[in-house]
């Protein structure tokens, strides 16, 4: 392998609650049409959903685009059956806390969508790899990589402790890192 570098880090902060570790089974229900398409509802039509990138136990995570901005947006789209749960409360409350932290390793919200058969938190996409299948693919990373990954974390973390919220759920799952190649420059 050609050594990479780091060329950023972002820290998925949530409630931890939208987000899990990923397993081969996640992975290959994402291939089902059924369980990716439950919960994009049609009034979700400013946005044009791309590909899914999560199921969790609570929502189904989207890369979308977002045509008016010509950006692409990470759709978060709470399942159905969970609109009038406890579930639909903390999405929307994890979208107001979000909002109020600002830090480069942590990704921004757009807006909370709420209407009468649905529930999304919109978020600034992010384009990298989480740390777990990097750490999977390589096995180990140098030291420079590992400093340049644990530094941005760090002060996303306390950046968040600041303002008096926890992350219940580091994990390598929930970093992810963005590399170049040193001929890339």
């Amino acid at each position: 392998l050609i050594p990479a570098l780091v060329t950023g880090v972002v820290i998925v902060v949530s409630a931890g609650w939208l987000t899990r570790r990923w397993h081969r089974r996640d992975r290959d229900s994402l291939r089902r049409p059924d369980l990716v398409q439950s919960g994009i509802p049609e009034i979700f039509e400013q946005y044009e959903i791309c590909d899914a990138l999560g199921l969790g136990q609570t929502a189904t995570t989207h890369k979308g685009f977002d045509p008016m901005l010509r950006r692409d947006v990470v759709v978060k789209v709470l399942h159905p059956y969970l609109l009038d749960k406890d579930a639909a409360k903390r999405m929307e409350r994890e979208g107001r806390i979000l909002a109020k932290l600002d830090h480069p390793a942590i990704p921004n919200v757009i807006e909370i969508v709420r209407k009468p058969d649905a529930l999304a938190l919109v978020e600034e996409y992010i384009a990298g790899e989480s740390l777990a299948h990097i750490l999977a693919e390589r096995g180990s990373l140098s030291l420079t990589e590992t400093l340049a990954i644990i530094r941005p974390v760090a002060s996303a973390l306390d950046h968040a402790h600041q303002n008096g919220i926890v992350h219940h759920n580091v994990s390598p799952d929930n970093i992810l890192v963005t590399f170049t190649k040193p001929n890339e420059e």
